[in-house]
């Protein structure tokens, strides 16, 4: 691991070359920089069975997971049994949509027992989050009641307004306010304010709050540190480090005399934060949609999954979009439209398709049921922040509808007669700048290469719209008397092992095949 413009040689986590992995290249121990000692173990369906963390003899945090409905393994989890702390294990249920149906945890004194129960409309938007158990005096329990439009899935209660984009400018407590490309640039309430500036990948690299500026530092597209306003490039305020796509260490001051924490993960959060010495010194927990459930301490901003948690707003920014965890489900519409082939994805609010327990959507386009697994190969679960499938044409544009990305369903019956395996496993990934891609920056790799970038983060960011002229398309090739193609038509870029292309707005639609192994489709 290595730590951004530090001189530190200290090892962070270690992987034992031997004994560190398993005959499929999950990581079956790792130790931190330390002295903290993680432990894991999967089933036969190599599902994470349980994860261990102790220093000495010491256990510091251990859980046991079971996917065992009935007698059947449909691979969600049914229960997560706490191993330090009984009253923190939880069960879920889940309906036939694979939907969070209701979640409880045991309960002891020192963490009184909860439950509570989500119910959905048909067009996959949480109506209601109730409480089921528990939640007794002095413990509380978020609630909420929302009334869902069936025509634009936005809510219509009073205090939630959305813009001509289907941006809610009202999430029911704070105001908010978006610019050109629909991220939010600023939310205000009656007790504070934030404003919010982003580069041309997206990124959020600036957030004011009180007259303070925090400067994010990126690579690829997790923030490596942090810098108040002013500050000399040797003095960051906090600098990160990441295993694959967690959080593993934050250091706190200068580089020659930094305070560094160690952060231990479950399958989908940091839950407990060590000193240099491996001494807890923070625990935290959420409730399955992102509310804190606990915290003790001054625990890490990042408090669901990846996301930060800006304190000004209560809301989580999720890279491509924000997430209003008390409502599960994101402020703005996916830019990606989602696929028949899973009903549920065409509803562009709700998180993580409302199976939070099961799923994560670290770019905010793409819920990812292998989050957990930040050491192993994950290239076979079909994961990855944006995995955009060029074929053929790599430099072909997209096409937008509403402002969105449009895809094309491939013909199964084409897509049998071809050499389907060989060509899913090739994954074209262009650099771009103000929608136009950067002239060279696109490279064709195998699926496992380019995980192998998302997971350590190094990728420059979601592939972003292409302006026809700039990649090369030729009027000849795409038009007809510079009118777009009709639909029915093929041009001669189209690539042959689809029914044919079409066209919106005089560009080409880039193809995208069905991913089998990708949660999203």
């Amino acid at each position: 691991m290595d730590r951004a413009e530090s001189s530190s040689s200290v090892n962070y986590l270690t992987v034992p070359a031997s004994s560190g992995y398993d005959a499929a290249s999950e990581v079956l121990s790792a130790n931190y920089g330390n002295g903290v000692a993680a432990t894991f173990t999967y089933n036969s369906r190599l599902q994470l069975a349980t994860l261990a963390y102790a220093i000495g003899s010491s256990t510091l945090y251990s859980l046991a997971y079971d996917y065992s409905s009935g007698t059947a393994n449909n691979g969600q989890i049914q229960s997560i049994t706490d191993n330090v702390d009984n009253g923190r294990s939880a069960t879920y249920t889940n309906d036939a949509w694979s939907r969070l149906k209701t979640a409880a945890t045991t309960g002891s004194a020192a963490y009184p027992a909860w439950g509570l129960t989500w119910s959905y409309d048909r067009y996959g938007n949480r109506q209601q989050q109730s409480i089921l158990s528990g939640c007794s005096a002095p413990m509380s329990c978020p609630t909420n009641s929302v009334t869902p439009s069936p025509t634009t899935n936005h809510l219509t209660d009073s205090g939630y307004s959305y813009d001509a984009s289907g941006n809610m400018t009202s999430d029911g407590s704070n105001t908010l306010t978006y610019g050109d490309e629909n991220r939010v640039t600023n939310s205000a309430n009656g007790g504070s304010a934030g404003a919010y500036a982003f580069d041309g990948n997206s990124l959020r690299v600036t957030k004011t709050v009180s007259g303070a500026t925090t400067i994010y530092i990126f690579s690829g597209t997790k923030v490596i540190a942090e810098y108040a306003s002013g500050a000399a490039a040797s003095s960051p305020s906090n600098e990160y480090i990441y295993v694959g796509p967690q959080l593993l260490s934050t250091l706190t001051g200068p580089p020659a005399s930094a305070t560094a924490v160690y952060h231990i993960a479950d399958h989908l959060s940091p839950r407990v934060t060590t000193d240099s010495s491996g001494n807890v010194v923070d625990q935290q927990a959420h409730f399955p949609f992102g509310e804190d459930w606990y915290a003790s301490s001054t625990t890490t901003k990042f408090k669901f999954t990846s996301y930060e948690r800006d304190a000004e707003s209560g809301n989580d920014y999720a890279m491509m979009r924000t997430s209003i965890n008390r409502l599960g489900r994101f402020s703005s519409p996916d830019l990606l439209a989602g696929s028949i082939i899973n009903p549920q994805s065409l509803n562009r609010y709700a998180y993580a398709l409302n199976s939070p327990s099961n799923l994560a959507d670290p770019s905010g386009l793409t819920p990812d049921s292998n989050w957990w697994n930040w050491f192993m190969d994950i290239s076979r679960q079909g994961a990855g922040l944006l995995r955009f499938m060029l074929l053929d044409n790599p430099d072909a544009g997209y096409t937008f509808r509403g402002g969105r990305i449009v895809f094309v369903e491939p013909d199964p019956l084409v897509e049998a007669e071809k050499d389907y395996e060989k060509q899913l496993n090739l994954v074209t990934n262009c650099e771009a700048r103000n929608g136009v891609v950067i002239p060279g920056s696109c490279k064709t790799m195998t699926v496992e290469a380019y995980d192998d970038l998302v997971r350590n983060g190094n990728l420059p960011g979601p592939v972003i719209p292409v302006a026809p002229a700039a990649s090369g398309l030729k009027a000849s090739d795409n038009f007809q008397g510079g009118k777009p193609v009709p639909d029915d038509s093929q041009p001669p870029n189209c690539p042959l092992r689809f029914r044919g292309c079409k066209k919106r707005a005089g560009v080409l639609l880039t193809e995208l095949p069905s991913d089998p192994l990708s949660p999203l489709f």
